[in-house]
């Protein structure tokens, strides 16, 4: 198990513990959209590397996309991860998404090749 996975499933276990008190039940998409911001928060504080690679090549969205983490996908998308990033094995993020039949994350990243950019308006590089 490369340090990219390790990673993304301890943070993944803590921001779940963390997110909401025992009080109130929010809807399921006011929950998912509260991970993605915790975890970009995270990553932001913690200085988390988006485009590192392992030895393999694989970035975070890599991984991510590979496990079917779909907060962490659309996460790493908003905060402009290279959603075009090629393994040593010549496979991005969304081919492992196709790869692993996670579909929610290879519309994700489908839908993120297709979208400009808000935040620069610009188109993403590819």
């Amino acid at each position: 198990m490369n340090k990219h996975y390790l990673l993304l499933l301890l943070m993944t276990f803590q921001i779940n513990a963390t997110i909401f008190p025992a009080v109130s039940i929010p809807s399921a998409a006011a929950l998912e959209r509260s991970k993605v911001e915790k975890l970009k928060e995270t990553f932001v504080l913690e200085n988390f590397d988006i485009y590192a690679h392992d030895q393999d090549g694989k970035t975070p969205l890599h991984c991510a996309a590979n496990m079917g983490l779909t907060v962490w996908v659309q996460a790493l998308i908003e905060l402009d991860a290279n959603i075009y990033a090629v393994d040593q094995q010549g496979y991005t993020p969304y081919d492992h998404a196709v790869q692993k039949s996670h579909a929610r994350c290879a519309a994700l990243l489908l839908a993120a090749a297709q979208a400009p950019l808000v935040s620069s308006g610009t188109k993403r590089k590819r």
